[in-house]
């Protein structure tokens, strides 16, 4: 309780702490005014938009009366057919009268409202660059500065120790931050494939479209149809294009996270460990080898995970399919009629890519278990 005392309660300490409190307090302050400024320019905003909204009920409103105005218009007209008149009655002079009038206190709410909208947009513009500036510049600048400087800290003569290289390159990356990237970039992903599927029906329908007689079609259709297979085209590749993009950055991503949980092992858990860590495993760049899983950190689940992976390549690769019946052939081992080499790939798997044999004379003198119990 002593030692406690005197590395963190201590009157000197004390004292340092309380005179650095002021340097800490003024960045404080600014960030706080900072932040009310940004409160009232966001509670001006909503009062704009509200006001917005009101003048969109009043178009919604107005409009609904032009539509009963036309409605009578159109009454009127019937009636007047039906007679067969040949002047034109009061009743439609009327509806006429009041669709015109209509028509034209219609257009002026709709001038209000795309004047408010224009204001809305141009403050909603200058609400988010204000907005920038604070969370890109203004708050960045508070925060690089020392908020604390070194008098105020503990001056007690012992050290803490410094974390391995290892260990804060796991921090860097974060399992939830690396699988929050990853989650983002497959449901990106999904998205454009489904807008390219729904660019495919569209395509299709046009060219069931150009299967009929074009002298059946108007020309203007004939035109819109020819422009839309042009934008199709052209919103397709610029689509299979980002596809490309994300897909390989999916497969860094992921690469990145096996990496990442290889790495796991060497952390340390506290702060009492050694400050350095031997390293017991490698890192895998691109694909998991068979002769890579003796290199690796002495987990048997990673391994199993690794080996699974590995016979399901084997299994859905042609190439390597066709390795793994070379091998079989060269051991001079026919195939059995009792079980597939699927099979016999995942019956023997788990024994042989778990060897520890590296030495090439000895991995071509003793052959695989699959190969040595067909032959005992």
């Amino acid at each position: 309780m002593d030692m406690l005392n005197r590395k963190y309660l201590g009157q000197a300490d004390q004292m340092q702490l309380h005179t650095g409190l002021p340097s800490i307090m003024d960045p404080l302050e600014k960030i706080t005014k900072m932040q009310a400024e940004l409160n009232e320019n966001r509670e001006q905003l909503l009062i704009q938009r509200e006001a917005v909204r009101a003048s969109a009920r009043k178009v919604h409103n107005q409009r609904q009366r032009t539509g009963d105005a036309e409605a009578c218009l159109m009454n009127a007209m019937r009636e007047y057919l039906n007679q067969s008149g040949i002047e034109l009655p009061s009743s439609i002079t009327n509806a006429y009268a009041q669709l015109d009038t209509a028509r034209n206190i219609l257009g002026s709410h709709e001038d209000d409202y795309l004047t408010l909208e224009r204001q809305l947009a141009g403050t909603e513009w200058s609400y988010m660059e204000m907005e920038n500036d604070f969370y890109q510049f203004d708050l960045a600048d508070l925060l690089s500065s020392d908020i604390c400087p070194e008098e105020c800290l503990f001056t007690d003569t012992e050290a803490i120790p410094n974390l391995d290289r290892s260990v804060s390159s796991i921090q860097s990356s974060n399992p939830s931050i690396a699988s929050r990237d990853l989650r983002l970039v497959n449901q990106e992903l999904h998205t454009l494939k489904e807008k390219f599927n729904a660019l495919r029906q569209e395509q299709s329908e046009l060219l069931e479209f150009e299967d009929f007689d074009h002298v059946a079609f108007d020309e203007v259709e004939v035109e819109h149809a020819r422009s839309g297979a042009s934008r199709i085209e052209a919103e397709s590749f610029d689509i299979l294009d980002r596809i490309f993009n994300l897909e390989v950055e999916s497969q860094r991503l992921k690469l990145e996270e096996m990496d990442r949980k290889l790495q796991l092992p060497v952390c340390r858990h506290v702060i009492s460990e050694p400050s350095r860590v031997t390293q017991h495993s490698s890192s895998i760049d691109r694909a998991v080898t068979e002769s890579a899983v003796s290199l690796l950190s002495p987990s048997h689940s990673m391994k199993h995970t690794l080996q699974a992976w590995i016979l399901d390549r084997l299994k859905q690769d042609v190439v390597q399919k066709t390795m793994y019946l070379n091998v079989l052939q060269d051991f001079e081992i026919p195939p059995a009629l009792s079980e597939s080499w699927e099979e016999r790939a995942t019956r023997y798997w788990s024994v042989d890519s778990s060897s520890d044999i590296s030495e090439e004379e000895n991995r071509t003198t003793n052959p695989p278990l699959s190969t040595r119990s067909h032959s005992g």
